[in-house]
């Protein structure tokens, strides 16, 4: 056990947590009595028996906190609880109920008792019932897996053996020997094969049809897989799978066979009771015995352009193609469908660790030349001078105070603030020639030292870059990692979009050209302004030339595992070279709605009118970027009625009856976002993009929806139409109810949009 650990008061989390409408704490608490409580030194409980060991401290953790636990029994509500305890006020005991609940220490209200034979699981569904939240309490998860008729098929003998482990856990498995098999009911087919001659397509094949999820089980000779899990319509099929790896050689082991079969029936398990994160909806464990030891792998697979069965029109990727690898990530990193996904996922957020460091500034550069910038709100028609940069770098990525606490000003995804910029001076009035770094919190450009101009140019992918000032972004990638695993490189890219969208459009609001280096080479570009890359530390995410220049670009010889690693050196470099973008028109909105802007979470039962939605809508269009967007209105007027609509650059069209509010669950990872009123989601063509610049064309993407979802936000606060934006897109909910294919139409982020329930 560490000697220490970070530390979040807990009426603090108390509060954030009941104020999240995506948790739920349990109605009844109970703790679990198969955890055991310790007390440790003066003041620390250790409760140890759960997914981790929690050890809570403080001074009423031996007096308040006892008494408190020994009333959660799960058949008392929490004022009963309160009232149990004379010493607390409901806040108190609500503070430590919440406490305990974010702990992973309860679950919900008195279990009806086990059979004699089933006390183990029910005991093993008490302690680790809250990993996933899927179920309530342990009775929830034993009623999925009570008596489900789960089918196995292929070898024979591995089914029996899967079969039988599963019996023991109290679920009634029966064994296929065709694909005619009656599949009816089934909540899961397991597919084994311990030999190689064994074909399992035409048994997976039937599942499909029958609509039953499938579980592949392949074990040869040296290598062993479990997954992918196969839903129709949701994941890939097998044969998108096939295409992507090869199946294990040799048949199994009989020595080992049975350890592989029994992790196999454990996932199955798991996979029915929903009481363990699942990632096999896109990718499978590989396990393979070398001279070194058994090697774990999880591999990646998607729905392939030119499948017939996946739906996706189009020729097929190059398997060993950059464009794939960008199309394997971003399948990798998606929100699994409901069916397999987590409700508990959503906590991230609250965990310790991402609170710190959510709140943890970015690093200064000690020792160097500081020049502190004026803190004077943003004016028009300023032109290029030092109060200008100051207030571009303060809107796209500063902080003001709020409530006495230094706030981001910019939206961020998870609040994380990933977005670092770099200020390469050639010549300005008011700031040194060279390279600064904006540090944030201080408000401060760091002078670190004057690169040779030939650098710049070659790093910035132009023959001669003169732009007087140009604005670097570097995403923070591994600050997001930590909390977000290989999805934070989305987030980056989308944050970055958001600064850059504001930089540009405040930039031409002083009447100052601009032009965005697109075939920036990220590695020198890197090495030029000094951030660190090593471990993904920071990516480049932008290059924009602000004052008067015209640049000339030119194509670099492209210098040359893990998905996320090769997939940022893929980056690096665009396929093709392209000239800088222009940026259109300013949407409208002013620069204070950004110093006001706060995401809206909830909303009033009240339509946004026809005539918001199309400017929110003009405002997306003018951002400039080629992006379809479509608009899920759930709550319509006689102007719009409910429906899903498309803008086709003028006006809305509509493409679709109205959705219901559990289709809109189904679109999105957040319950609570799904109630707006209307959502606005963009997709992408990523097979254009990914044609046109390889990896590069993924990142681009990314950026131009950040940039289109900045534009909204900005403009619905002007109009006092409360946001939020959204990256935890369901894509099968949202491919379903709209139609697209998720490759052509490629979701990449959504904007709920509403009315504050106060007003």
């Amino acid at each position: 056990m560490k000697p220490s650990g970070t530390l979040v008061p807990a009426d603090y989390l108390g509060s954030v947590v009941l104020a999240d409408l995506e948790l739920q704490p349990p109605r009844k608490p109970r703790l679990p009595p198969e955890i055991v409580v310790v007390p440790v030194g003066p003041d620390k409980i250790l409760f140890e028996g759960a997914k981790r060991t929690q050890v809570l401290s403080g001074t009423s953790s031996r007096t308040l906190l006892f008494s408190v636990l020994e009333q959660l029994d799960g058949t008392r509500s929490w004022e009963e609880i309160a009232a149990a305890v004379p010493k607390a006020s409901f806040t108190d005991v609500s503070t430590i109920i919440t406490l305990l609940f974010s702990c992973g220490l309860l679950e919900d209200g008195v279990s009806p008792p086990p059979p004699d034979e089933l006390r183990d699981l029910d005991s093993f569904f008490g302690r680790f019932v809250d990993v996933t939240r899927n179920n309530r309490n342990r009775g929830e998860a034993m009623a999925r897996l009570y008596r489900a008729p789960v089918v196995t098929a292929g070898s024979a003998g591995a089914a029996e053996m899967i079969a039988v482990q599963l019996s023991e856990a109290s679920a009634a498995p029966r064994f296929v020997d065709d694909a005619d098999g009656d599949l009816a009911g089934a909540p899961l087919l397991i597919a084994v094969a311990t030999e190689e001659r064994e074909d399992l397509a035409p048994i997976i094949a039937a599942a499909r049809r029958s609509g039953v999820p499938a579980l592949h089980v392949r074990i040869g000779r040296n290598e062993v897989q479990i997954g992918p899990l196969f839903i129709a319509g949701q994941t890939a099929c097998y044969d998108c799978f096939r295409a992507l790896h090869d199946l294990p050689p040799g048949d199994a082991d009989p020595l080992r066979a049975p350890m592989w079969l029994s992790l196999a029936a454990l996932q199955a398990m798991h996979l029915i009771s929903r009481t363990a994160d699942v990632r096999l909806g896109a990718g499978f464990e590989s396990y393979e015995n070398t001279r070194h030891g058994t090697i774990h792998h999880l591999r990646h697979v998607a729905r392939l352009p030119g499948c017939p069965t996946c739906g996706i029109a189009g020729p097929p990727i190059d398997p060993d193609s950059p464009a794939m690898l960008a199309w394997l990530y971003h399948n990798s990193v998606g929100m699994p469908p409901r069916e397999i996904g987590s409700r508990r996922v959503h906590q991230r957020h609250y965990l310790a660790q991402n609170i710190e460091e959510t709140k943890r500034p970015a690093d200064p550069y000690h020792g160097a030349t500081v020049t502190p910038l004026p803190s004077a709100d943003f004016a028009n028609g300023s032109g290029l001078r030092l109060e200008t940069i100051a207030a571009l770098l303060r809107h796209a990525a500063g902080f003001q105070e709020v409530e006495g606490e230094p706030r981001r000003i910019a939206p961020t995804g998870g609040g994380m603030g990933s977005p670092e910029l770099f200020v390469i001076v050639r010549a300005m009035d008011g700031l040194r020639p060279g390279i600064h770094h904006y540090h944030a919190p201080r408000h401060v450009l760091e002078w670190l030292y004057e690169p040779a101009a030939a650098d710049i140019s070659a790093a910035l992918g132009a023959a001669s870059w003169d732009w007087p000032c140009t604005i670097v972004g570097a995403g923070a990638l591994r600050k997001l990692h930590s909390k977000y695993a290989n999805f934070a490189y989305r987030l980056v890219n989308l944050d970055a979009g958001i600064a850059l969208h504001i930089l540009g459009d405040l930039a031409s609001r002083s009447g100052l050209a601009m032009a965005e280096a697109t075939d920036a080479h990220d590695e020198a570009l890197a090495q030029l302004i000094r951030v660190p890359r090593k471990d993904n530390r920071y990516v480049i995410t932008f290059a924009l030339g602000v004052g008067v220049a015209t640049a000339t670009t030119r194509r670099f010889t492209k210098l040359g595992a893990r998905i996320l690693d090769v997939l940022v050196d893929q980056s690096n470099l665009a396929e093709r070279p392209a000239p800088p973008a222009a940026r259109r028109a300013a949407a409208p909105w002013n620069a204070a709605a950004l110093l006001t802007r706060r995401s809206q979470r909830t909303y009033a039962e009240q339509a946004v009118p026809r005539s918001t939605i199309q400017t929110l809508a003009i405002a997306a269009r003018d951002a400039g970027a080629p992006l379809r967007q479509w608009w899920l209105v759930r709550l319509g007027s006689r102007e719009l009625p409910p429906g899903i609509y498309e803008f086709d650059g003028d006006d809305l069209l509509r493409r679709g009856a109205a959705p219901e509010l559990d289709d809109l669950r189904r679109c999105l990872n957040q319950t609570g976002l799904a109630a707006a009123p209307a959502i606005l989601f963009f997709t992408a063509n990523l097979a254009a993009a990914l044609r046109a610049r390889g990896a590069r064309g993924y990142r681009e993407t990314l950026l131009q929806a950040g940039a289109a979802c900045a534009s909204v936000l900005l403009t619905a606060e002007s109009l006092g139409v409360g946001a939020c934006p959204t990256a935890g897109i369901v894509e099968y909910g949202f491919r379903r109810i709209t139609g697209c294919d998720g490759y052509h139409d490629c979701p990449m982020i959504g904007v709920t949009l509403g009315y504050s329930p106060e007003e």
